[in-house]
Order: structure tokens, then sequence, then C-alpha cells
């Protein structure tokens, strides 16, 4: 393919031969994409785990303080209704 860095070359190529080396260049370039995009996939799920291991065992911590700050949006949300009482809650 080094050759077709000589445009004096590509213009005694018949239309087939350069069909032929398009197809070639194409499929070259896609499966080189493809297998780019295979290892992105790969290495991002890898990093993920990763990620969720160290947070999982790091995220140990007391819920109160984000009930108190979730109960007071509310509460000022609502116009400070001083009858809002927060019985449960569920993380989604």
């Amino acid at each position: 393919m080094g050759d077709f860095a000589n445009p004096e070359i590509l213009k005694t190529l018949s239309i087939g031969e350069k069909l032929i080396n398009s197809l070639s260049v194409t499929v070259l370039g896609m499966t080189i994409t493809f297998l780019i995009l295979v290892i992105l996939m790969f290495s991002i799920k890898l990093l993920s785990k990763v990620a969720n291991r160290t947070v999982s065992t790091k995220l140990v911590e007391d819920d109160t303080e984000l009930v108190a700050v979730i109960t007071a949006a509310i509460n000022e949300y609502n116009e400070g209704d001083e009858n809002l009482v927060v019985s449960s809650y569920k993380e989604i």
C-alpha cells in the first residue's frame, strides 16, 4: 500500500483495481475502528467494576443528614408547612 502514495501509480490502475484497493482500505479502517471500540468497552467495564468496588467499601455513612436535608428542601418547597413529617424514605 505504500506504492499508492505516488499519484502517478493511481493513474495507471484500472477501475477494478481501484475498487478492490478502496474496499480493502475501507475494511481495514472498519476493522481497526471496531477493535478500538471493543477495547474501549472492556476498559470501561473494568474501570466501572474497580470504581464500584472502591465506592462500595468507602460508602458506609449515616443517612440522617441526608434525610434532614431532603426534609428541609420539601418543607421549603411547601412554603414552610409546619406539619411536614417524613416517616420513611426509599433510595431510588
